[in-house]
C-alpha cells in the first residue's frame, strides 16, 4: 500500500511507475522467483525521434566528414545545450550540428 491521495487516471498519468523483474541470463533455465524486482518512476522521457528526421541518407550532401545524427544529438546532450545558451563552432563542416543545436533553440555563432 503505497498512500497516493487523488483520482486515478490511467488513459494520462501525471506519474509513471515501473516493475521490472530481473530473472538472469540462463534462457534454459528460468527460476520460479526472480532474481532482483526493481521499482521506479519515470522522470525524463527521450527524444529519440528526432534522430530519424537528421538521417545521413537522407542529406542533401553528404561529405567525408558527415556526422551521424545520434552522435550529433550524444554532443549537444553532453555539451549540455538549453534553450538560449550561445553555441560557438568555429569548424562547421557540413553543418550537421548546427541543425541539432537549432532544435536546442540555441543561437549559433559561426566564426
Amino acid at each position: 500500500f503505497l498512500p497516493f491521495e487523488g483520482s486515478v487516471d490511467l488513459k494520462n498519468p501525471d506519474e509513471l511507475y515501473m516493475v521490472v523483474e530481473d530473472y538472469g541470463n540462463d534462457r534454459k533455465t528460468l527460476p520460479l522467483t526472480p532474481h532482483t524486482i526493481y521499482f521506479g518512476r519515470l522522470v525524463a522521457d527521450g527524444a529519440r525521434e528526432l534522430i530519424h528526421q537528421f538521417d545521413v541518407s537522407d542529406r542533401c550532401f553528404i561529405g567525408n566528414t558527415s556526422m551521424d545524427a545520434q552522435l550529433s544529438f550524444v554532443m549537444a546532450n553532453q555539451a549540455k545545450i538549453f534553450p538560449g545558451a550561445l553555441v560557438l563552432d568555429p569548424f562547421v563542416g557540413t553543418g550537421k550540428e548546427i541543425f541539432t543545436w537549432h532544435i536546442c533553440n540555441s543561437p549559433i555563432c559561426l566564426c
